[in-house]
């Protein structure tokens, strides 16, 4: 095969942003004469990642659920202790909690931005509390002013989950820089993909982000920089117990094209911004309730999440006319078997969390202008405008 050739072939992937460019940085990797485990394509991506999202360091990692199991551990939760969330979110977030041996404590959800309600997680916090993890959840920060402040007075630790929200402000701050450790993820399905499964734990701590980037190597310390006189290395093993959560240089690369489209506007927030305006015009007239966006939040729309009457029906409506939309995080997690059977969750225990839950509908947001033209949108639009107008009548 004349890779050359092929790799001069035209390549674009609408749907996820994927251009030529990814392809060319790809072929520079496979390239290599040597594949490092860890190379300049890392090495720059956690750099440019952590000088746009704001924090000292940055850490790459093979999923955001790894960078979550690896902060976890990292702030040496022990079994017993309990961690506060928010249960309508990916379940990840509490599944590795309960490996290391931590109890989800689940708080309610504000109504309009389906983050973590403060004033309900203050009324969770008890001596067995030790962290809380609030969820930014489709791109709207959480409420981070009255977390943080129930943070610093109960000494507990913050992880934010930022997995939606690349790009998304609390006031003037980009979220992902105000927890002990945060984490993004470059899933498909977010804002900056890496192809695959991909994250990024964030942190101003020196100790803690190299304390991730041992964990997530094996437990391996600075392998080779540490030398005797003879420039031998002196140490070799690990330090700790870790795992291999590493992010490879070919995701690497891609997610450093994704990233740098996202920055410069091409691939960013304003575009999905847009799209919801869009939406939000031709909704009108509708009971849809379209995403809020408060006044101290920079809504970076990971996805298009809307409220409605009859969500139920309205879904299958929808799917005979070939339109697919999704009900995200239905049930919420403390509803889930695994979580019923271990810890006894009931129906009943978190209600703006169950009502919500059940009213959810989410469409496609476009991620460049050449994506997802206007007639989408507009067939979406007449197919609710038809749903709800047959059942006035």
């Amino acid at each position: 095969m004349n890779m050359d050739k092929t790799i001069a072939n035209p390549y674009i992937n609408k749907m996820f942003a994927i251009t030529q460019e990814e392809v060319d940085a790809v072929h520079k990797v496979l390239s290599t004469p040597r594949y490092p485990i860890y190379g300049e394509q890392i090495e720059n991506f956690e750099k440019e990642f952590a000088e746009y999202v704001g924090t000292k360091y940055a850490v790459a990692v093979s999923s955001g659920t790894a960078g979550l199991h690896l902060a976890y551990i990292a702030c040496d939760f022990k079994p017993g202790d309990e961690i506060i969330t928010q249960s309508h979110s990916f379940y990840s977030v509490t599944d590795m909690m309960i490996f290391q041996g931590v109890k989800p404590v689940f708080c309610d959800i504000d109504e309009e931005s389906f983050t973590m309600d403060p004033n309900d997680a203050q009324q969770k916090v008890t001596s067995k509390t030790k962290a809380l993890v609030p969820t930014h959840l489709n791109g709207h920060p959480s409420d981070m002013g009255p977390i943080m402040d129930l943070a610093s007075d109960n000494n507990l630790i913050v992880i934010e989950n930022a997995a939606h929200a690349l790009g998304a402000r609390y006031k003037s701050k980009k979220v992902g820089t105000f927890g002990d450790l945060n984490m993004f993820s470059f899933a498909p399905g977010k804002h900056v993909t890496t192809m695959g499964d991909g994250g990024m734990v964030t942190t101003d701590n020196e100790e803690l982000a190299q304390k991730v980037k041992m964990l997530h190597n094996h437990g391996r310390g600075q392998v080779m920089k540490k030398i005797d006189k003879r420039g031998f290395p002196l140490h070799l093993g690990n330090d700790l117990l870790g795992y291999n959560y590493r992010m490879s240089e070919i995701d690497a690369a891609i997610g450093r094209v994704q990233l740098k489209r996202f920055m410069n506007g091409k691939a960013g927030p304003e575009i999905r911004r847009d799209h919801v305006r869009e939406f939000e015009k031709l909704f009108e007239g509708t009971p849809v309730t379209i995403p809020v966006e408060k006044d101290w939040a920079y809504h970076s729309f990971c996805r298009f999440v809307t409220k409605v009457p009859n969500r139920d029906e309205l879904w299958l409506f929808l799917k005979k006319n070939g339109i697919r939309g999704g009900m995200p995080y239905s049930p919420p997690i403390h509803l889930n078997r695994t979580y019923r059977d271990r810890f006894g969750f009931k129906k009943g225990m978190l209600p703006v969390t169950e009502k919500v839950t059940k009213e959810l509908l989410s469409f496609p947001l476009r991620r460049i202008v050449e994506y997802l033209p206007p007639e989408n949108s507009e067939k979406i639009s007449d197919s609710i405008h038809k749903f709800y107008n047959e059942k006035q009548n």
